[in-house]
């Protein structure tokens, strides 16, 4: 049988925050890039069908 104190839990606790403050950066770059792309290829798009860039 496994059991778990208070200070154990408290430690996983912080443990895990900290991953999570440490991977934020990187969170935070993927969605910025994907939102980027997305948003750029509707902008081709919208000229695209506009006319303006021959394509």
């Amino acid at each position: 049988m496994i059991t778990f104190d208070a200070t154990d839990v408290a430690s996983t606790t912080v443990y895990i925050g900290e991953i999570f403050t440490d991977l934020k950066p990187i969170i935070f770059v993927y969605v910025g890039v994907t939102l980027a792309f997305v948003i750029v290829g509707q902008l081709i798009g919208f000229f695209v069908t506009q006319g303006r860039i021959q394509a």
